[in-house]
């Protein structure tokens, strides 16, 4: 434990690619990459032994997975070999870490045509490996960052970026922007590493009787001469600049040469297919050339076709240096997101373009309760005997022109537009986090945001109930009725909204969500507060429109007004359409056809109740949700 409390924290960027895996930790400020062995590039790959768990090191005899392609390729069912594959991969990587830190922060770059599918996967691989929710980022932004580090370029111009690995290649181009990048366009590429060698082999000068060999592909022989033929070709032809190299064939075959002039015929192709696929990017992008500052070329294979100049020659696109390539997109990453300042709620707010209807959620509540308790208050101190308001009030008094529950309704109000406004900031940070493709990042300020206004809603409600205790004091046998009243109202919703913003995010299967499924409609609220407002006017007229007859008010109010808040109460309980419909026709009628004054108040109480099972139907479904389910 002390050993662990001296560890500082590191940010690990992690750049996953198609040919291998690059890494690098920053700590207080200090970048290390990561080696593996005598190199910075881990190869991809996991072994699977024969029913034993899949292991991130060699083990004889076991099935090799190429852990990229299984993503690219794993139907759903294959869907949890996948995330085993990538959780050893990434448990790998984080062991190369210095044992003086731990990840506190995860950053990993992935391929631009990686979509939510698998992207989704990769997050529930770091989960797996016992790492921190991961920041994921495109690896053409995060090179671009890395190279216009040292060599920036106007916001507004365009960048070309070319990733060649020997087995995928892409084209993406990003457009500069204020805040980071823009992507315009990004298309797969076929020119590659693999294309080269193959071209390369074909070019070479060896005994007929070994061509033929390798031609009969039904052999793993053939196979296996093959693979290590190329891979002898890749191995010559690293540096791209050759003059003579020699290939080592199997034996026992003599070693053969492969010249500077085989290598460049055989790699104009791919550079042709590369400059087509650029062009192609270009007039998707559908933007104007000259707007291209330069094009950065990294990959595996880059050195040995010599795009670079290609582009240069064929596009008049000025190729961009770029600092330790292979490590350039974990540096990017790092860039991209260790300098960002965290943002704020207000901010948010004006960024995402909160408008009317969002304040709609949050000003309803509030407008309807204020307007409801100047009427409650209105009609007590109208018809209420005069006194000096020293508590001399009888509860007596007080039942017959004041209902306590449409008083608590009032409170109630309140509390639920405060907390449609934490909500709202919670869903904020939330979107924020899901357009930033980081997924639970600020998952803590959004809870927090909900729980403060929930926390607030509810001292509002207290604000209520002192109100009333210093409007209607009454006699000691019932002093504090109001106070209790409101805040009993109020808590049901309050308390349950605050602890769902305080433990959900730390839940990983609902913190990216759960602030979705707290939106309380608007409309129980109106029918509500409009039955009571009706109720309360049956019962002690209209304090402002004395033009009406009583008599109508005392003979349709009511029965409308009960009959409304039949219906706030069916919207409430009931969660499907059809079941809406039908116990909205049940309660309103009913409501219609029993009404009386203390019938109303029951109703009104059972509106309060209906709330508050709302929310605590909406807390256990969200405890449901976050319980990780048991393997089949």
């Amino acid at each position: 434990m002390i050993k662990m409390a001296l560890m500082d924290s590191a940010t690990l960027a992690i750049n996953i690619g198609m040919d291998g895996i690059t890494a690098i930790a920053a700590t207080s400020g200090r970048r290390t990459p990561l080696r593996f062995g005598d190199s910075n590039v881990l190869p991809a790959q996991v072994w699977q032994p024969h029913e034993q768990p899949i292991s991130a090191t060699p083990v004889n005899g076991a099935t090799v997975i190429d852990v990229p392609d299984l993503l690219s390729t794993a139907p759903p069912d294959q869907s949890p070999r996948a995330v085993e594959a990538m959780s050893a991969l990434l448990a790998q990587v984080a062991a190369h870490v210095p044992d003086v830190t731990t990840v506190g922060r995860l950053i990993l770059a992935l391929p631009d045509q990686w979509g939510p599918r698998r992207r989704a996967l990769i997050r529930q691989a770091a989960e797996h490996a016992g790492l921190p929710t991961p920041v994921l980022v495109n690896t053409a932004e995060a090179t671009a960052t890395h190279a216009t580090s040292t060599a920036p370029i106007e916001v507004g111009s365009s960048l070309l970026v070319c990733d060649l690995g020997n087995h995928a290649s892409s084209i993406t181009l990003l457009a500069r922007e204020a805040t980071g990048w823009r992507n315009l366009a990004s298309i797969p590429a076929q020119a590659t590493g693999a294309h080269l060698d193959e071209n390369v082999l074909a070019r070479l000068d060896f005994d007929d009787s070994l061509r033929e060999q390798l031609t009969a592909t039904t052999t793993a022989n053939s196979s296996q001469a093959r693979g290590q033929i190329l891979a002898a070709i890749r191995t010559a032809t690293a540096t791209g600049a050759i003059t003579r190299a020699a290939i080592l064939l199997p034996e026992p075959y003599p070693p053969t040469v492969v010249t500077g002039a085989q290598l460049d015929a055989a790699a104009q192709p791919i550079r042709e297919t590369t400059t087509a696929a650029a062009r192609q990017a270009i007039e998707a992008a559908d933007i104007d050339i000259d707007t291209i500052a330069g094009a950065i070329v990294t990959g595996p294979a880059a050195t040995r076709l010599n795009v670079a100049d290609h582009l240069a020659r064929q596009l008049g696109i000025t190729p961009l240096p770029t600092p330790s390539p292979e490590l350039a997109a974990a540096n990017g990453a790092l860039t991209m997101h260790t300098s960002q300042n965290p943002p704020d709620t207000l901010g948010l707010l004006k960024a995402k373009h909160v408008g009317m209807r969002h304040l709609g959620a949050v000003a309803t509540p509030m407008i309807l309760g204020s307007i409801l308790l100047l009427q409650i208050v209105t009609d007590a101190r109208r018809l209420l005997p005069t006194t000096n308001y020293t508590g001399t009030y009888h509860l007596d008094e007080l039942n017959a022109y004041l209902s306590i529950n449409a008083y608590a309704l009032t409170a109630l109000c309140a509390a639920l537009g405060l907390i449609a406004a934490g909500r709202i900031g919670a869903a904020v940070w939330t979107r924020h986090d899901h357009d930033n493709d980081t997924p639970g990042r600020h998952s803590t300020q959004a809870g927090r945001t909900l729980a403060a206004a929930a926390a607030l809603g509810l001292a509002i409600a207290a604000m209520f109930g002192l109100l009333g205790e210093t409007l209607f004091g009454t006699t000691d046998s019932t002093s504090g009725m109001f106070l209790r009243a409101t805040i009993l109202a109020a808590l049901a919703p309050t308390v349950l909204a605050a602890a769902i913003g305080l433990l959900a995010p730390y839940s990983s299967r609902i913190r990216d969500a759960w602030a979705d499924h707290l939106h309380y409609p608007a409309t129980p609220v109106i029918l509500a507060v409009a039955g009571t407002a009706a109720t309360q006017a049956a019962a002690a007229g209209l304090p402002w429109l004395t033009a009406i007859d009583y008599a109508y008010i005392e003979a349709f109010g009511g029965r409308i007004g009960t009959g409304l808040l039949g219906v706030a109460i069916a919207l409430t309980l009931a969660q499907t359409r059809l079941t809406r419909i039908g116990l909205a026709a049940v309660l309103g009628i009913g409501g219609v056809l029993v009404y009386g004054i203390t019938n109303a108040r029951l109703f009104t109480f059972a509106y309060l109740v209906a709330v508050a099972l709302w929310w605590g139907a909406k807390a256990v479904r969200l405890i449901i949700a976050a319980v990780p389910r048991a393997a089949a």
